[in-house]
């Protein structure tokens, strides 16, 4: 492999679109979020308002290591842009996703919670059918915050992949 060549790609809940109602809800989250949280239980409980049908309830612990703290306030690591994307472009984000992952000359692993509102299953075997190197992994009971939740539910269950991957290596 020479240098700037992936040999993997891994989408954690994330696909070509999202499902239209849990679209809506992560916009509205991420709208109502833009001014950070005065604190962890305040971000904890914003997150479970929104049910993302996560292996169990937000709570402060859980988020510490997902939300950044700067200047008195915890922020999600996201573009706040991100929104605006998705609103404006999202048929045309679909076409280029697609696009793009046809392209890519190593295989994509596509993993989603089985609880997931953002990436259904009709979603995924939609990215998987229209791109010939992905394949699916589906994690139970876990929502859109796979790594979120519990990372290392996430890498055990990426552990065969990428062991294939540098097997080949």
């Amino acid at each position: 492999m020479s240098g700037g060549e992936a040999r993997a790609i891994v989408l954690a809940d994330s696909a070509h679109r999202g499902n239209d109602a849990g679209q809506a809800a992560m916009l509205a989250f991420a709208r109502s979020a833009a001014e950070g949280y005065a604190s962890l239980e305040d971000a904890a409980g914003a997150l479970a308002a929104l049910g993302l049908g996560s292996g169990g309830p937000p709570t402060p612990d859980r988020l510490r290591h997902v939300l950044r703290e700067s200047g008195g306030r915890y922020w999600w690591p996201w573009d706040p842009a991100f929104g605006v994307f998705w609103s404006a472009e999202h048929e045309s984000h679909a076409d280029r996703v697609l696009t793009a992952a046809r392209a890519a000359r190593c295989p994509i692993l596509l993993v989603r919670g089985t609880e997931s509102p953002l990436v259904t299953e009709e979603i995924a075997g939609e990215f998987c059918d229209q791109v010939p190197s992905a394949r699916r992994l589906d994690l139970p009971g876990v929502g859109h915050m796979l790594t979120g939740d519990d990372n290392a539910v996430f890498i055990d269950a990426m552990r065969p992949f990428l062991g294939e991957i540098t097997a080949r290596s």
